[in-house]
């Protein structure tokens, strides 16, 4: 079994006495402790006889991944600075309009930004008169890790604080999902499976791959 990049190689061995035309399985079940990436193999196999006169070994060179996601915790009670960094958001569907996409018009109204005047239509109806956009449902999060826990590089990691940047980062990933938020993740941390910094569009999120 081979861990992630702060890990050394682990050695798992299994030694068992087959008589003519037996075979053997083995079945584990995992407990996954830490989060991370893991790579399992390859697998060398050696067979002999009880006696030692003659042995033979042949290697398997295919492994297989195994990723532990972050622990996530609930974080919609927790009250962050500011609590609503884009303003107070009613219902968990805000509605948005796309200002490309106009689907009429009406007329204008004090609240309503000059931008959005149609004058083509204001000239023929002889009134202001405002575009009506389509309206769709939509929020952007861009979420931010800071992977750096030392004021210089030279001096190490903080593995602890750093986890703890893990679990928070995942955190409000899951908290954005669950409330329907279209979201991306970048980090200056790198990804110990792609040797990469951690770059997810907008858009494009699965289930946060950290490192």
């Amino acid at each position: 079994m081979r861990g992630n990049g702060l890990e050394s190689n682990r050695q798992h061995t299994i030694t068992t006495s087959l008589l003519p035309y037996q075979k053997a399985t083995w079945k584990y079940s995992l407990q996954c402790l830490e989060r991370g990436y893991h790579r399992i193999g390859p697998v060398r196999l050696r067979t002999g006889d009880i006696f030692g006169f003659s042995s033979a070994e042949t290697r398997y060179l295919q492994f297989d991944d195994l990723l532990v996601f972050p622990t996530v915790l609930d974080v919609s009670r927790l009250l962050f600075p500011p609590e609503h960094p884009l303003g107070e958001i009613r219902g968990s569907n805000p509605i948005y309009f796309d200002t490309n996409r106009v689907v009429g018009q009406r007329d204008y109204q004090s609240q309503d930004p000059m931008k959005h005047i149609d004058w083509k239509a204001t000239a023929r109806a002889g009134t202001l008169q405002t575009k009506v956009f389509e309206p769709v449902v939509s929020l952007n999060m861009l979420i931010v890790m800071n992977g750096s826990t030392r004021d210089h590089s030279w001096q190490g990691s903080n593995r602890r604080l750093f986890e703890r940047c893990v679990t928070v980062a995942a955190s409000v990933a899951g908290l954005a999902d669950q409330s329907g938020y279209t979201y991306s993740v970048i980090s200056n941390a790198v990804a110990s499976f792609t040797g990469k910094w951690i770059n997810v569009p907008m858009g494009g999120h699965r289930p946060a791959s950290f490192p």
